[in-house]
């Protein structure tokens, strides 16, 4: 009877925890990226920090992007989304967390040399658009 029980409770506290488990592997349609998205709020290593105010993704109906983030990249580069992650391709591939995604936000995060940030993106309004800078040089949308 003991070992049943037991048992019994096992389960119960396995099959409580899987729904928590699975929270971050929402699916979304990678659709919702595409256009230009400006930082609302930036942190860096979960402080509040202007230093990233200006920041901007970009994202492409070709399965590409650009960032005016200093990673190296001056034109786009192509971005896959695998699970919870979105991968910035190149020579080097840089991976955020996808926090969320709705048709008015998305929060991104990811760990550079040891410092964490996070991104709480907007999409851009129609009208307001500007020349992303990279490295210096601005390309147009």
């Amino acid at each position: 009877m003991r070992i049943s029980l037991s048992v019994h409770l096992s389960y119960a506290v396995l099959l409580a925890l899987l729904p928590g488990a699975c929270r971050n592997a929402a699916p979304f349609d990678a659709r919702q990226l595409i256009g230009t998205w400006t930082l609302e709020r930036g942190f860096i290593d979960e402080q509040l920090n202007k230093r990233l105010n200006g920041t901007v993704f970009e994202f492409y109906p070709d399965g590409t992007m650009m960032t005016n983030l200093p990673l190296g990249f001056d034109a786009p580069v192509p971005y896959a989304i695998e699970r919870e992650y979105l991968l910035q391709k190149g020579e080097q591939t840089f991976r955020y967390v996808i926090e969320s995604v709705t048709d008015t936000s998305l929060h991104l995060r990811t760990e550079l040399r040891g410092v964490h940030f996070r991104f709480e993106l907007v999409p851009q309004k129609a009208g307001d658009s500007a020349p992303l800078d990279i490295g210096g040089s601005q390309v147009e949308e």
